[in-house]
């Protein structure tokens, strides 16, 4: 189908916004008012929705800014849902993709900021991507966001991200060569999800097959530097739960697509979750939470999960794989696991934490388990393996299976 195309220059540009009319009336929902089916042309205008509800059934809308002119930093979203806190009843929002497909193309503008999906405010938020959908995001100009959800100040918020039935979430963005393109920016940074809200709760659950991949390139020119950075979910709140199963899929890729003499940082951290009090990480049938960075000429470093807070960590590995790879002609770094909480429990069950950081220059840094800032740390394994690889042809490679910094009580059982 054909694209839509806003010609909006405006430093806040949005297709939809969701959220109810000054008056608290809930109007009804026309949605041909917005598009059409899925062999016809997208023709949405950017109309005032009297509904925190969206939702796409069996479709495919692809979303495109272009022609935006510059006047400072954009911010362009697809669909924005934002709450009113004047009005009590609206509290709780929801986005749905049922075998659905949204696809949005960040053309027009440099310094921008993109995002897919946006909620804002809410008590209660909800994202369910469901049958296969798609919530894909190219991001043609600096940085890029599959889903944000921002909570207002000393809110408690909930937050659910379901994906089931295959679906996925795409974000990806590859920089052109600044020489060839001058108005083009040479980094690129992506988050599949981005969920500051402490104080809240949040969720994340991958089942059958779901995936989120979030993959950046560089493009450093001559002496240049230039960033590729990958997250594939930053989660924060008081209580933050990951939950992937049946071969779902988390992965990040940070690279750089040019042999120039330019220095590029590239930055893989697929899973960082930060909790005031638990969170709870599960990882079970078959399912793979991947980081790899790789780059000539710079730096790389590979995360596949960090956790933070103040309260109880608990991470279950059953028959899944975590792995790391960080590949550079400098100094590479790569890690499996790292919990920064007083108390983590961990259990490894015929699973793999599989981690390479391989330096052709300077030095290399593989760690596979790390605890640090801990007071009370056990960790059980059983038919469980954590190999870890350091390699280089410079001046030090650390590898590390298990390294626990300060816990009074440690308890590790390996079977």
């Amino acid at each position: 189908m054909r694209p839509l195309k806003m010609l909006w220059p405006a430093l806040c540009v949005t297709l939809l916004t969701l959220c109810w009319l000054g008056d608290g009336a809930a109007l009804a929902v026309d949605y041909s008012e917005f598009y059409y089916g899925p062999d016809s042309e997208v023709h949405v205008m950017g109309d005032v929705l009297a509904s925190s509800e969206f939702s796409l059934t069996g479709e495919r809308i692809d979303v495109v800014f272009s022609d935006i002119e510059e006047t400072g930093d954009v911010e362009k979203y697809a669909v924005l849902l934002e709450d009113d806190p004047d009005i009590a009843e609206l509290q709780s929002a929801a986005v749905r993709l049922t075998g659905a497909t949204l696809s949005f193309d960040t053309s027009g503008g440099n310094e921008d900021d993109n995002v897919a999906v946006a909620m804002w405010g809410f008590d209660e938020s909800l994202i369910s991507l469901s049958e296969g959908s798609v919530l894909s995001v190219d991001i043609a100009s600096y940085m890029g966001y599959g889903i944000e959800v921002l909570g207002y100040f000393n809110a408690t918020p909930t937050t659910a991200i379901l994906l089931d039935g295959g679906s996925t979430i795409e974000i990806s963005g590859s920089a052109d060569d600044p020489l060839t393109f001058p108005d083009s920016t040479s980094s690129r940074f992506a988050y599949g999800l981005y969920i500051p809200t402490l104080g809240g709760d949040v969720s994340l659950t991958l089942d059958h097959g779901s995936a989120i991949n979030v993959e950046t390139s560089a493009y450093p020119a001559e002496e240049d530097s230039s960033y590729a950075s990958s997250y594939a979910a930053r989660l924060e709140g008081d209580v933050v739960n990951v939950a992937l199963d049946h071969e779902s899929t988390i992965s990040a890729l940070a690279t750089r697509n040019s042999d120039s003499d330019g220095f590029t940082n590239a930055n893989a951290r697929t899973l960082v979750l930060v909790s005031l009090s638990n969170s709870m990480i599960s990882v079970e049938g078959n399912s793979l939470i991947n980081a790899q960075a790789i780059v000539e000429n710079g730096v790389a470093f590979a995360y596949v999960l960090q956790t933070y807070g103040s309260g109880a960590s608990e991470f279950l590995l059953s028959d899944s794989t975590f792995s790391a790879t960080a590949t550079a002609d400098g100094y590479a770094d790569a890690l499996g696991a790292y919990f920064s909480q007083p108390e983590v429990r961990a259990t490894l069950t015929r699973s793999t934490i599989d981690v390479d950081a391989i330096s052709s220059s300077y030095g290399a840094r593989a760690s596979g388990f790390v605890g640090q800032s801990n007071s009370d740390v056990r960790l059980d394994m059983e038919g469980a393996t954590i190999d870890v690889l350091a390699q280089t042809q410079g001046d030090f490679a650390n590898a590390t299976g298990v390294m626990i910094i300060g816990a009074t009580n440690l308890d590790i059982d390996i079977a």
